[in-house]
């Protein structure tokens, strides 16, 4: 099954590059589930290398690499006459509709708009995930630093307090992504943030978080934790949530890009 070969930028791979081609190939679904670094482990490169690799050959990240596979899995399966029936990508891409979905229908847009301006009155900003959900905060923080904000993104709650102490006399901004808000650090350090009147956006499933003062909850939708959906479908809506904010800085960014940097874009572009 060729998923790979017709979406490459350039034709002139290394040997590096086929094997991780000839990797994804064999294990397209395996590979969509796993995390960059057990990918990387199991093919026999670096992380970085296979970043790397994703960026130089699909122009891509590793989420949106991981996208196009299933993508082509799909049209694959759809395009076979003898369909294989595929429950994996059925019950993934059934399960992805659904919590987007139910996401879109009961978010609060006001607190969309909201966290924008959080954001926007911050001289720095800070993202954090708790477990899984280091993902989202990766996504926000690169796509926030592409338009041109200050972001750092915190691996771990120290994290967050040593960047605090570093960012001291500025206007602050920390983005919690957190499924269950439910663990005494995050709770702790969130009251210490709004003691010392740090805004904190908080993007959770549970929609009973205890909102202090200079807090808001961005709430969203999730299924029960059935199989190892549960933790699919967290992941969707937060993302989903990520591109609702960054989407509200578009034309903020198409108005005040550098020369240099329009320049970039409009060469790429073509």
């Amino acid at each position: 099954m060729k998923i790979l070969k017709k979406q490459l930028i350039i034709s002139n791979l290394t040997k590096t590059d086929q094997k991780i081609i000839d990797y994804v190939e064999k294990n397209p679904k395996q590979f969509t589930t796993q995390s960059i670094k057990s990918n990387a482990v199991k093919i026999g490169v670096s992380s970085s290398t296979l970043s790397k690799f994703i960026s130089k050959n699909y122009e891509s990240n590793y989420k949106e690499f991981g996208f196009m596979i299933l993508e082509s899995l799909l049209s694959n399966e759809n395009k076979t006459p003898n369909k294989i029936e595929s429950p994996y990508i059925d019950n993934f891409t059934k399960n992805s509709i659904l919590v987007v979905t139910e996401t879109s229908n009961k978010i609060n847009y006001l607190n969309i708009k909201r966290a924008k301006e959080f954001l926007e009155k911050a001289d720095s900003i800070c993202t954090f995930g708790e477990g899984m959900s280091k993902i989202a905060s990766i996504s926000l923080g690169d796509d926030l630093t592409f338009i041109g904000m200050n972001v750092y993104t915190a691996y771990t709650l120290l994290d967050i307090a040593t960047w605090v102490d570093k960012e001291n006399n500025k206007s602050l901004c920390v983005v919690i992504f957190s499924k269950l808000m439910n663990k005494k650090n995050t709770i702790k350090i969130i009251e210490q943030l709004s003691k010392n009147k740090i805004s904190v956006i908080i993007i959770s499933a549970n929609n009973n978080v205890n909102l202090l003062p200079n807090t808001m909850l961005i709430n969203y939708e999730t299924i029960l934790r059935l199989d190892k959906w549960g933790d699919y479908s967290s992941k969707t809506s937060q993302m989903f949530i990520c591109g609702l904010i960054v989407n509200l800085f578009v034309e903020y960014n198409e108005n005040n890009r550098t020369t240099f940097l329009n320049e970039f874009v409009n060469d790429k572009i073509k």
